[in-house]
């Protein structure tokens, strides 16, 4: 049988006394509240706000994320579609598309900035310069410059630095610009780590001097010096390239070459 434990005259005591300290702390509580009740509501109020605040934030900068993606979404979708020219003869069912398609590049450039709402930087450099050559094949070749600027500033060192310099020389040929053209193409060569990029770069800078070509700063010893720089790149060992991109970039250079 379990022994019963006996409690001291003292316990009992402190035990009768607990609920009149507890009681008596109550009170105080009560008392200091009545006098401070405002401080502390203020002090409520303003948390209750604070946390207002960030839900509200959260729930905006979610809603901002999600349209940013729906945009982003809705340019490349654009961007993605076919060019399907219509057949000549409205019955003639088997040219129709499927999917849907657009008529032109020009009606699918249109699309594509139409996408493009807002140029949000937050968007990505690639958004922006696929809104620009969309700019480029309406014509505004100046906003697409614009656009391909922005986006250097943000991927310096990354893969996508090469391609947008070839894009940025092709938009200042396309002004007029024609040395900066060139000195961009001669970026290109110093930045692409393969032959076929450097070699490329070589003819496109003889493209933009080759009379042939209806180049707005013609000169054929220029167009000349480029191809042939191109041709030595491309033929290591003074060897023609297997078949592939790089041998017919050096057939076409032999062939531009022929006609000067």
């Amino acid at each position: 049988m379990a022994r019963r434990v006996k409690t001291s005259w003292k316990e009992k005591q402190r035990e009768v006394a607990a609920p009149e300290v507890v009681e008596e702390k109550l009170w105080t509580l009560s008392d200091w509240m009545e006098k401070h009740w405002r401080p502390v509501l203020g002090t409520l109020g303003t948390i209750s706000v604070l946390w207002a605040g960030v839900g509200i934030y959260q729930i905006v900068s979610t809603s901002s994320e999600q349209k940013r993606a729906e945009t982003t979404a809705a340019v490349f979708a654009k961007a993605l579609t076919p060019i399907v020219v219509p057949p000549e003869k409205p019955d003639d069912a088997a040219q129709k598309p499927e999917g849907p398609s657009f008529p032109s590049e020009k009606e699918r450039a249109e699309a594509v900035i139409k996408a493009a709402t807002s140029e949000d930087p937050k968007a990505g450099a690639l958004i922006g310069v696929l809104v620009g050559g969309a700019k480029a094949t309406t014509g505004d070749y100046a906003a697409q410059l614009k656009a391909i600027d922005a986006g250097l500033a943000k991927v310096a060192g990354d893969p996508l630095e090469i391609p947008l310099h070839e894009q940025r020389a092709t938009a200042l040929a396309a002004l007029g610009r024609t040395p900066d053209a060139v000195a961009e193409w001669n970026k290109v060569a110093s930045l692409t780590p393969t032959l076929f990029g450097k070699a490329l770069a070589q003819v496109r800078t003889g493209d933009l001097y080759n009379p042939n070509l209806g180049a707005k700063a013609p000169d054929a010893g220029k167009a000349k010096a480029a191809y042939e720089a191109a041709l030595k790149v491309a033929r290591v060992g003074d060897k023609d390239p297997t078949p592939g991109s790089l041998g017919f970039l050096v057939a076409d250079a032999r062939q531009k070459l022929e006609r000067l």
